[in-house]
């Protein structure tokens, strides 16, 4: 036998060794002593609200010609003034089966949102100046608001 087959027979010996040894270690778990029970916590998202979805129609866009857009005020009671203070809000378009979320712009047409206590505002902005020729198409929105626990 010469001596480059001897080194890689004991190599080979040295891993199917080593591969043993790792592999055949086991630690024993040792149980410590059982805790106090913690207090129960919050479950889910209990601290958001979703609102069905709502339709705002063609014709409920008035013009506003001091911030030069069209603009829709709704009404909803879920938006209080914690909400206000603490919280946040998301407002989503539905877009034929797709949602997307506000603001969008569409060419050099923006529709964003802002909301107060009970008050929902949603902006229809031509981006270049000047109210909007037409307003947006009749459509389904949708708005999800978390607040801090």
């Amino acid at each position: 036998m010469n001596t480059t087959s001897r080194v890689i027979k004991l190599a080979v010996a040295l891993v199917v060794i080593l591969g043993i040894a790792f592999t055949a270690c086991k630690k024993k778990e040792i149980q410590g002593p059982k805790g106090d029970p913690g207090d129960p916590g919050i479950g889910g998202n209990a601290n958001i609200v979703s609102t069905s979805t709502f339709v705002v129609n063609s014709a409920a866009w008035e013009a506003d010609s001091v911030n030069e857009s069209l603009k829709v005020t709704l009404n909803f009671t879920e938006l209080t003034q914690n909400v206000v203070d603490n919280g946040s809000v998301k407002v989503y378009r539905q877009e034929g089966t797709v949602w997307s979320e506000l603001p969008i712009t569409t060419s050099d047409l923006f529709t964003q949102f802002g909301f107060d206590v009970g008050k929902l505002y949603l902006n229809y902005i031509n981006i270049e100046g000047g109210i909007p020729g037409a307003a947006p198409a009749t459509a389904k929105y949708r708005m999800v608001i978390q607040t801090k626990l």
